[in-house]
C-alpha cells in the first residue's frame, strides 16, 4: 500500500493567514538539490501567495530535504514536507503529493522551475472569469545557467475549451496545470488508468488531472509563458527541439503498431472510468461524461483499426485499414478525428510496410 510508504517529517502549523488564502501547490521532489532553491524563491514573489506548500520526497539522499526545511522555517504560508520511506516514482508520488492538498485550488509545482510572479493571481483569475475546471499555460524555455532558449508552445488550445472539444490524448506538462481540487474526488478511479506513453503504468499525474478536466468542465489555456521550464538534461520529460529532415525520416518509417494498439487500450480504458464518473455525478457533469464515454469507445475503434496499418502481414488488410477509418470519419477534421495528413501517411505506411523499422 503507498501509505506504508509515506511518513511525515515535518509540518508547520496552520495559522489564520493560510486559512484566508486559497491555493496549495504541491511539488514531488527527488535528489532536487541543484535547482531547488531558485524554484522555492520564486514560491516567494508570487503576488498571490498561495496558502500552502505541499512537498512529497521520494527518498532524496542530498541535500533536498535541508533546503525544504529552512524554506520551512521563514515562508509566510505552511509548509508541509512528507517523506516516502520507500521509493514511489514519480507518478505515485505526486498523486500522493496532491491527494495532501487541502485549499480549493491545486498548483503543480516541480522541483527545478522557476515561476512567473503572476502565475497564481493569473490562474485564479482566469479559473473565475471562465468559471473553469483547470487552467494551464504555455512556458519560457530556460537552461541550467538560466539562458533563455524560447518558448515552448506545448500543446496550445484556444483560450476556452468545453468538454470534449479538443483531441484527448494529449496533454500539457503537470508544471503549467492549476486545478480546482473538486478533481480528486476521483482519485480512487486512477488505479485503473494507462499511461498514454507507456501501457504497462498508471496515468502520469498531468495527465489524469487534465483527462479528468476534459471530462467534466472547461479548460482555459493561456498563452502566457508563467514558468521558465528548465532544460538541464536530466529531465524526466523534456521539450523536443525541431525535427532534422534525417529525423523526419526515420520516425516516419517507424513501425508504430505497438504505439496504436496501447492508445486503443488507453482510450478503452478512459471509455470505462468516464462511464463510472457520469454515475457520481448529474446534470452537465453526468451529460459530458456520458459523451466522453461514448467519444473515448470509438476513438479506441478507431485506433484499433489504424494499427492493422503498422500489424498486418496482408498488404490487402493494410489497404483496407485506412479506407475503414475513411468511411467511419476517423480522418475527418473534427476535434477527435486523426486529420487527413495521417491519411496521407497511413497509405503510404500500408505500402512501405516492408521497410518499417521495428
Amino acid at each position: 500500500m503507498l501509505l506504508d510508504c509515506i511518513s511525515e517529517v515535518t509540518a508547520q502549523p496552520e495559522g489564520a493567514a493560510s486559512r484566508r488564502r486559497s491555493v496549495s501547490i504541491a511539488m514531488a521532489t527527488f535528489n532536487g538539490e541543484r535547482f531547488l532553491q531558485q524554484q522555492l524563491d520564486s514560491l516567494l514573489r508570487q503576488t498571490v501567495l498561495p496558502a500552502e506548500l505541499v512537498v512529497t520526497d521520494d527518498g532524496s539522499t542530498d541535500s533536498t530535504l535541508k533546503l525544504l526545511s529552512a524554506f520551512q522555517a521563514t515562508a509566510p504560508f505552511k509548509v508541509s514536507v512528507m517523506q516516502n520511506s520507500c521509493r514511489l516514482g514519480y507518478r505515485a508520488n505526486f498523486m500522493r503529493c496532491i491527494s495532501m492538498c487541502t485549499s480549493d485550488v491545486v498548483a503543480l509545482c516541480d522541483q527545478d522551475d522557476v515561476w512567473d510572479p503572476r502565475k497564481i493571481e493569473t490562474a485564479l483569475a482566469a479559473l473565475a472569469q471562465h468559471n473553469a475546471l483547470l487552467f494551464f499555460h504555455d512556458s519560457m524555455l530556460i537552461d541550467a545557467e538560466n539562458r533563455t532558449i524560447g518558448l515552448s508552445n506545448i500543446n496550445q488550445l484556444p483560450e476556452v475549451n468545453p468538454p470534449g472539444s479538443f483531441y484527448p490524448l494529449k496533454n500539457p506538462f503537470g508544471y503549467s496545470i492549476v486545478f480546482r481540487r473538486e478533481l480528486l474526488r476521483f482519485s480512487h478511479l486512477w488505479e485503473q488508468s494507462l499511461d498514454t506513453n507507456d501501457g504497462d503504468e498508471r496515468m502520469a499525474h498531468d495527465q489524469w488531472i487534465f483527462f479528468l478536466a476534459s471530462v467534466l468542465g472547461t479548460i482555459v489555456c493561456s498563452p502566457l509563458p508563467l514558468v521558465h521550464y528548465r532544460q538541464h538534461g536530466a529531465n524526466l520529460y523534456g521539450w523536443n527541439k525541431r525535427y532534422t529532415y534525417k529525423q523526419y525520416l526515420a520516425d516516419f518509417l517507424r513501425n508504430r503498431h505497438k504505439q496504436f494498439l496501447n492508445f486503443a487500450a488507453v482510450a478503452e480504458r478512459r471509455s470505462r472510468i468516464a462511464e463510472q464518473i457520469s454515475s457520481m455525478v448529474s446534470g452537465a457533469q453526468a451529460r459530458a461524461a456520458q459523451e466522453a464515454q461514448a467519444n473515448y469507445q470509438t476513438l479506441a475503434q478507431l485506433w484499433q483499426i489504424r494499427a492493422d496499418v503498422y500489424t498486418s502481414n496482408s498488404a490487402l488488410k493494410r489497404i483496407k485499414a485506412p479506407l475503414a477509418l475513411l468511411r467511419h470519419g476517423g480522418y475527418a477534421k473534427h476535434n477527435w478525428g486523426f486529420g487527413r495528413r495521417m491519411l496521407v501517411k497511413d497509405i503510404l505506411a500500408s505500402l512501405l510496410h516492408p521497410f518499417l523499422i521495428a
